[in-house]
């Protein structure tokens, strides 16, 4: 889970504070890190601290306590988290976010949900046969599933990138390898993301764009 309005930090982000390579970092200064600083998501594949924590701890600062958060209908949750607040198995959100059943669902270090969209399908109880009302089997561009899942929106890591590649000379811009370390996804996954960056530059760069 990723906790409302807790900004977190990657590895890739802790290793670039301390000036090293990530793979010298997770060899010689995760240990440290992590007894000091507090893992926002534990036991998922990709590691997030609580940024505070973070930049406190690299600055040589007293490192700050971390309040456990209590739910609130922002946090993000993974799909086993989403699973246990449903009383279904993970693949089964994964397989209803595939179907068009379960919306909502945002690509920030991974696919995740916020909270108040798996307790308002919780609450609405089991339609899989009103696919009128969810836009479930609905090809993704259907006209009457606007609002749900046919609406396209960026992929927040693409706008992430995106700002730095706008912000950045052509020679220091970071590689689709670079990106898939930073996220935790494929070499394929990074290239995607940095593909889908560039476009969005461009899109910022037409005329009439920030009309």
């Amino acid at each position: 889970m990723i906790p409302q309005g807790r900004p977190v930090w990657t590895e890739t982000d802790a290793a670039d504070a301390a000036g090293v390579s990530l793979r010298t970092w997770q060899r010689t200064h995760r240990a440290d890190f992590e007894a000091a600083v507090a893992r926002v998501n534990p036991g998922e594949r990709v590691r997030l601290y609580d940024a505070a924590q973070a930049a406190a701890y690299t600055a040589g600062e007293p490192v700050p306590p971390y309040p456990e958060p209590a739910p609130h209908p922002d946090d993000l949750l993974t799909a086993a988290e989403a699973a246990d607040e449903l009383g279904v198995a993970a693949s089964t959100v994964r397989s209803d976010a595939a179907d068009g059943y379960l919306h909502g669902g945002v690509d920030v270090h991974g696919r995740r949900w916020p909270r108040r969209v798996i307790t308002a399908r919780r609450d609405a109880g089991d339609r899989r046969e009103q696919p009128e009302t969810t836009g479930a089997g609905r090809p993704a561009g259907d006209p009457a599933n606007r609002g749900r899942a046919g609406r396209r929106t960026p992929d927040p890591r693409a706008v992430e990138i995106a700002r730095e590649l706008a912000a950045s000379p052509a020679g220091g811009q970071p590689t689709g390898r670079d990106i898939a370390m930073r996220y935790g996804v494929s070499r394929t996954g990074g290239y995607r993301l940095l593909r889908q960056a560039r476009e969005l530059v461009l899109q910022q760069e037409q005329p009439g764009a920030g009309d």
